[in-house]
């Protein structure tokens, strides 16, 4: 019961810490006063008894240190009086304290807003009660899709989900109500560079971005709407039910300015009328990256789309499935489950399973997420954001490490003192670390507001950029705990960073000359600190490599536009429409369409118009079961190829050249839905693919869907048993900016096929535009059109975005690295030269001129810097030259005159100048005095 009795010692201690310091003052006077008696009585004078008395006793501080040792705690004391000291200097200081705490707040602010982003995409759970029991069940196929069927079969006979859900992304084109203007490309986005294809008809038709999800959806994520009701099991998959939707407070905000009869309004979606009878949560994503504008049943399919069967058409991939785990269910035990019931189904449909052996086609269980789970490429590039917003808290961290160096020396007597009267080394540095602990905390709280406030900024900028007919964004910047962790551990990470070399340093003075107040900093030389030169070196070297990095980066970006594509990209406009009359009859469709086409044919500056299913750097990818030399498609040899539908005019629009063979005739065309016998034309990449050192052409193959097929808009998948391949083409980049097509099909259609439309102009593509849009409202206002430039298919590229991206945020970082640096090396250089006075005066009135000491301070502060960045500017070049950033290049020659630029005439040599000047001007008035 020691520990008791001890504990209970403490406490007590703690609570009449008074008590007991006045009992310890009377004890000591007590002992104090009686040996003085005893000195007195062997017949010394009191005075000199009390001397005696003092002498014999010891320190009087000490054993009240040891005391109160014994009966408190003693780190937690040390820690309070440490913290306590700690305040009153910083509050007798308050414009350093100030300095240092902004200075850091920027560092450890700009560091929290890149986590803040990376874990608001790659690590936050959904945001619905009990996010760890949702988790998304996906297939291991490249599509993760499951058919309506596949997903009622595991919907009834699962048992580890209390709810499994189905959602799938639609695009609905609204009607009877007044379309918005539509939006020039302004705003944050359209001022970096990125553009949005622009809604050319606008009297009647409107797209609308939603999503199409199971009448379970909202309870399996327990998540109610904030008016009115969500959706019941007769509105879900029963025939004839009502059509019904919900509609997201984003888009109600948006678009119909919070109109309070919304509730119970009819909306025409694809020319079926539906009831609003709720209203989701604002900034709602549910399982989806962005905040749809409506949510409307999932059995309602079909009759969007005419012709359809998605409830029993197992062949039709449609949606993901999310899923709520029971209580006491893992994930692990729901995949197995899972992965059993869909090896039942693959057995009872083997005619649906993919065709080629050793394509593995299973279940997949994870975590629930709007974004997905993170790739390697998307960590890669966290990574190097995060190394170089980490280059800003270490100037920040150079900056305040010398703001503290030279605060140090004006402290040396008191630390002289503190050491003379016995304190050791260990306990100093332990008092200055916790007024750099106490400053990194104060400037952690700031850099966390600072953070969200930025990140809450530029969201609102980005949504405002985007046309209200997008869905809006909503990403979650709140800071959890994980936010607060990161910012704790900088800020811990900061203090150890900028506070222990200034600590170390400071508490080591040379007593004689610091308790003389005389010397220099420390009882050394101020011009030979190497701490200084160093700290001055960090960030120098740092900004030269933020700046590099951004000017590597905005040529990448601008490099996009030169990359030879394979095709002829200028003066290209892609042109799509659809009506929203669903019921009309093919004929019409057919006559509406040849209308369109006539009309942008005869249109002025009009050089060429061709149809195709696919425009390049567009979107929509499909694939094709390939099968060679005659060999049926469930063969074990059947390949997968890209394909795109195209009229016979489609190369000579897009200025591809037939390499080898002869084009389409019109003849050879086709309606688009039957393709039995029809003739093909490969790329190169799929020749040298398909028939490795032989002949292309004269080669038969059949094509015919994938087993993991995704519908779009109706669109019929192309099949045929004998085609004959007639041409080879020159290999381009449609996919990805990055890369050229591995295999791509070209396959005949007619000129009314209802695919994209691209126009060739002479000149500026906007005057186009403008005709286009008139053309339109003529013929039929209830077109829901849309057309932009290939300029814009470029900027919604994910190379693109990543490259610019990276450059403007590279850019605003090496400028804020640069600020901080020019104002931390001004203040340490200034000061080191203050305290070279002497020196100064004594060399001028030996006879220097003011351009020498000029060159000398300049050639002290910046020689280390220069030579620091020298070494980092290659691994500079490495990290940005990176598969995510592919179009950056290290240009040797023209990175070095960059960095020639920036070392000598930048940085350093302005905030050099600016520290010298004064005591150029002082030093000779004061220097013969000075001698």
């Amino acid at each position: 019961m020691n520990w008791l009795s001890e504990l209970w010692r403490r406490l007590m201690f703690t609570f009449e810490r008074r008590r007991f310091d006045r009992d310890l003052e009377d004890e000591m006077r007590a002992h104090h006063e009686m040996k003085t008696a005893d000195v007195i009585e062997a017949g010394t004078s009191p005075e000199e008894a009390r001397y005696a008395a003092q002498r014999t006793f010891g320190n009087t501080t000490l054993l009240r240190e040891d005391s109160r040792e014994m009966w408190g705690w003693g780190s937690l004391d040390r820690l309070w009086q440490d913290l306590h000291y700690a305040l009153r200097i910083l509050a007798n200081n308050p414009s350093f304290t100030l300095i240092a705490v902004l200075t850091l707040a920027v560092g450890i602010g700009v560091n929290t807003a890149v986590f803040t982003a990376f874990n608001a995409v790659a690590l936050r759970p959904l945001d619905v009660p009990e996010p760890a029991r949702v988790v998304q069940v996906g297939r291991s196929t490249e599509a993760g899709f499951f058919s309506y069927p596949d997903y009622a079969y595991l919907r009834d006979n699962n048992r580890a989900f209390s709810e499994l859900a189905a959602a799938g992304f639609f695009s609905f084109s609204m009607t009877g109500v007044p379309a918005p203007p539509s939006g020039s490309q302004s705003g944050l986005a359209g001022s970096v560079g990125f553009s949005f294809p622009q809604p050319l008809s606008g009297k009647n038709a409107e797209p609308v971005a939603g999503m199409l999800v199971s009448g379970n959806y909202f309870n399996m994520l327990q998540v109610a709407p904030v008016l009115g009701r969500g959706f019941i099991a007769e509105e879900d998959d029963k025939p004839g039910a009502h059509p019904v939707l919900l509609i997201s407070e984003n888009f109600w905000e948006r678009r119909f300015a919070r109109e309070p009869s919304l509730l119970g309004r009819t909306l025409i979606l694809n020319d079926v009328a539906f009831t609003v009878i709720g209203i989701t949560p604002r900034d709602f994503i549910g399982t989806v990256p962005v905040v749809p504008a409506v949510w409307v049943p999932l059995g309602m399919r079909d009759r969007l789309e005419p012709g359809t069967d998605l409830l029993h058409d197992r062949s039709v991939v449609c949606c993901r499935l999310y899923g709520r785990l029971r209580p006491g269910v893992s994930q692990q035990q729901a995949q197995a489950e899972s992965g059993a019931l869909f090896t039942r189904l693959q057995q009872m449909y083997p005619d649906k399973e993919p065709r080629s052996k050793g394509t593995l086609d299973r279940v997949v269980v994870e975590p629930g997420s709007a974004f997905g789970p993170p790739d390697e490429g998307f960590i890669a590039v966290a990574v190097l954001v995060l190394a170089a917003v980490s280059m800003v808290l270490l100037i920040a961290c150079a900056n305040v490490g010398g703001l503290l160096l030279a605060r140090s020396a004006a402290r040396q007597k008191e630390i002289a003192v503190r050491l003379a009267i016995g304190a050791s080394r260990g306990r100093l540095i332990r008092q200055l670390l916790t007024e750099s602990t106490l400053i990194s905390i104060l400037a952690g709280g700031a850099g966390l507001v600072l953070a969200w406030w930025t990140l809450h900024l530029l969201m609102m900028q980005i949504s405002a950029s985007l046309p209200v007919q997008w869905a809006a964004i909503a990403i979650h910047l709140a800071p959890d705990q994980r936010v607060f962790g990161y910012m704790l551990l900088l800020s811990v990470l900061a203090a150890v960073g900028f506070g222990l070399a200034p600590a170390l340093q400071a508490s080591k003075p040379n007593l004689t000359s610091a308790l003389k107040e005389e010397g220099a900093m420390f009882g050394g030389h101020v011009s030979k600190s190497r701490l200084r030169d160093i700290l001055v070196g960090v960030q120098v070297a740092v900004s030269l490599v933020l700046l590099i990095g951004a000017g590597l980066l905005a040529r990448g970006s601008e490099r996009a536009f030169g990359v030879d594509l394979g095709f002829d990209y200028r003066n290209m406009l892609l042109f799509e429409f659809r009506t929203t009359g669903a019921k009309q009859d093919q004929a019409k469709m057919l006559a509406l369409r040849r209308r369109v086409l006539q009309r942008a044919e005869n249109l002025p500056g009009v050089t060429s118009v061709s149809v195709a299913s696919r425009a390049p750097l567009a979107g929509g990818i499909r694939h094709l079961s390939i099968g060679l030399d005659g060999r049926p498609l469930d063969s074990d040899r059947a390949l997968e190829a890209l394909y795109s539908l195209v009229t016979s005019d489609y190369f000579q629009t897009l200025g591809i050249p037939i390499v080898r063979g002869r084009n389409f005739t019109a003849q050879e065309t086709r309606d688009g839905t039957d393709f039995e016998g029809a003739p093909v034309i490969v790329s190169e990449a799929t020749a040298r693919k398909f028939w490795p050192g032989q002949d292309a052409i004269g080669k038969r193959i059949s094509f015919g869907a994938p087993a993991d097929r995704l519908d779009f808009g109706g669109e019929v998948h192309p099949r045929s048993r004998t085609s004959l391949v007639i041409g080879i083409t020159k290999d381009i980049r449609s996919m990805a900016l990055e890369r050229f097509d591995e295999t791509c099909v070209y396959i005949p259609v007619s000129r009314t096929f209802g695919g994209s439309i691209l126009v060739r102009t002479e000149g500026d593509p906007k005057l186009i535009i403008t005709a286009l849009r008139q053309e339109l409202e003529t013929i039929d206002g209830s077109l829901e059109a849309f057309i932009f430039d290939f300029r814009a298919a470029f900027s919604n590229q994910p190379a693109f975005v990543l490259s610019r991206i990276g450059a403007i945020g590279s850019t605003i970082i090496g400028v804020l690295g640069l600020l901080l640096a020019s104002v931390g090396i001004y203040g340490m250089v200034g000061y080191a030269v203050s305290q070279r006075t002497h020196e100064i005066g004594i060399r001028m009135a030996l006879g220097a001129h003011r351009s020498d000491v000029l060159r000398l301070v300049l050639r002290q502060s910046m020689v280390s810097g220069c030579y620091w960045s020298r070494g980092r500017f290659a691994a500079c070049c490495r990290s940005v030259a990176d598969p995510g950033f592919p179009f950056v290049r290290t240009e040797h020659v023209r990175s070095a005159g960059i960095c020639l630029r920036l070392r000598f005439p930048g940085i350093g040599v302005d905030a050099g100048r600016l520290s010298s000047r004064a005591p150029c001007y002082e030093g000779r008035p004061h220097g013969g005095a000075e001698i």
